[in-house]
Order: structure tokens, then sequence, then C-alpha cells
């Protein structure tokens, strides 16, 4: 057997080293790569931790009376029906229109269905403090008509007034609400504010004491005056920032790109069929 040659005969750490193996520096510049990474992801989960666990700014002073503005708003965009659907025996006994009572409260519905779906690009528009305005001078100005009514064509005319303001409040509150609250409470600044309808759970059971103890105009009055609390709040306390327009849009544009008329269509199918 041929005896091997001095250069075969070399060290395995020899033979390991020629054929490319990975030395100490190739390591070492793996783990260094390595590391940025890990440190990144622990960075990372520290600062979600302390997010999840920070505290969140509460409502200033001013805000919380926003909030209760608010409230009113929501509120007395849904007393009308509720207050005038209870009573109109005592109505068409006192002006006539019994073959057509039932129109007090369809009137207000479908106003109601009419406007909304316009709220929200009227809001962009003209800012929800606005709007919200509107709305209850709307509410206010139907329950007037209404309670002074000689008619029962002239109280559902008052219903389509009050039916408009409902509309534009009922989104506009409750829109309004999840915007003031923090990300991770809206569920229950929403929840709270629709929750204050409950004083009015027994709204039937008012508004006929009302009807039979002194005049059903006074439920009237009563909507009109609840209104007028929160038009003043709403006035004094309610300052949102500014609505954001991404798109750059002019107010032309704007309202170029609302469907006016599958709105009309679709509240005239509502009425006729």
């Amino acid at each position: 057997m041929a005896s091997l040659a001095p250069h075969d005969r070399r060290s395995g750490d020899d033979v390991l080293e020629s054929t490319g193996s990975p030395n100490t520096s190739d390591i070492e510049k793996t783990a260094s790569n390595e590391k940025p990474t890990l440190e990144k992801v622990e960075n990372i989960a520290s600062v979600t931790s302390q997010d999840e666990h920070a505290p969140e700014a509460q409502l200033s002073a001013k805000a919380k009376l926003a909030f209760v503005a608010l409230a009113f708003l929501w509120t007395g965009s849904q007393i009308p029906i509720y207050l005038f659907g209870a009573i109109p025996p005592y109505i068409y006994a006192d002006i006539g229109g019994s073959d057509r009572w039932t129109w007090i409260t369809l009137a207000n519905i479908l106003a109601l269905a009419a406007v909304c779906p316009f709220v929200g690009s009227l809001s962009d528009l003209f800012g929800r403090r606005y709007i919200a305005l509107c709305g209850t001078s709307f509410v206010i100005l139907g329950m007037i008509i209404a309670s002074t009514a000689q008619t029962m064509n002239i109280v559902i005319g008052g219903q389509v007034f009050a039916g408009i303001g409902a509309g534009i409040n009922e989104l506009t509150a409750l829109a309004a609400a999840s915007e003031m609250a923090p990300v991770s409470k809206r569920g229950k600044y929403v929840g709270v504010l629709v929750f204050t309808i409950t004083p009015f759970c027994l709204s039937a059971l008012y508004a006929q004491l009302i009807a039979a103890y002194a005049s059903w105009r006074y439920v009237g009055l009563l909507c009109a005056l609840w209104n007028l609390v929160g038009l003043v709040m709403t006035a004094i306390f309610y300052f949102p920032p500014p609505r954001t327009n991404p798109s750059g849009l002019s107010r032309r544009a704007i309202l170029q790109q609302i469907d006016f008329v599958g709105g009309f269509l679709s509240t005239s199918g509502l009425i006729l069929f």
C-alpha cells in the first residue's frame, strides 16, 4: 500500500477549514445580525404592554357637559314619537281627523328615514355642531306647529319637521359620542348615551296623564322645552374638531356626490307602497 504523502496527512481541523465550513467570524456575524431583531421584538412587546396599561385621558368638565348635551339631543329625537304616539284619541277628539290619525307617527318615521342617508355627508360639509343645532331647531319647530294645530293635517305637518330633526340628531348624537370617547371605551360611552332614554320608558303613561289632566298640547310643549335645553347646551358646550377632508373635495364636489335622486326614490317608495 502506498504511503500517504506528507501533504495528505493533514489534521481533521485543517481539512474542515479547507472545505469551507463556517468559521468563527461567520458565526459572530450571524449572531450580530440576529440580536437587533430579537431586541426589536422585545421593544415592540414592551411598548404594546405599556399602551395597554397606560391611563387614558379623562374627559374635561366641558367635554362632560357636551356629552350631556348630546344626551338631550338623543332623547329629544326620540320622545316626540313616543309621547304623541300614545295620545291620538285625545288629539282627534279635540280637532278631528280620526280617519288619518295614524299619520301622526308615520309622518315622523318617514321623515326620519328620508333624511338619515344624507346626515353623514351634510356633517362632513357643514360640521356636526351646526348640523346638530339645525336638527334640534327642526324638532322644536315641529313641536310648536303640532301643539298649536287646529286640524289634524297641521299636526301631521308638524311631525314631518320633528322627524327631520329627529333623523339628524339621532345619528349626530351617536356619532359625536363615539368621536369624543377614548377608543377603547367607545362602546361604553355610546351605551350610556342610549341608556339615557330610560326615564322615558313610561312615556305613554306620561303623555296620557298630561293629556287627561291638562291638555294634549302640553305634550308638544314638553318635547319642545326638552329640545330647547339640548339646543342651548349644544350651542354653549359642544365644539367638535373640524371634519377632515382627506380627498380634498370642495363643497360643490361633496354635494354632487350625494345621491339625492336615490333618496327621493326610496322615500317615495316608502310613502306610496
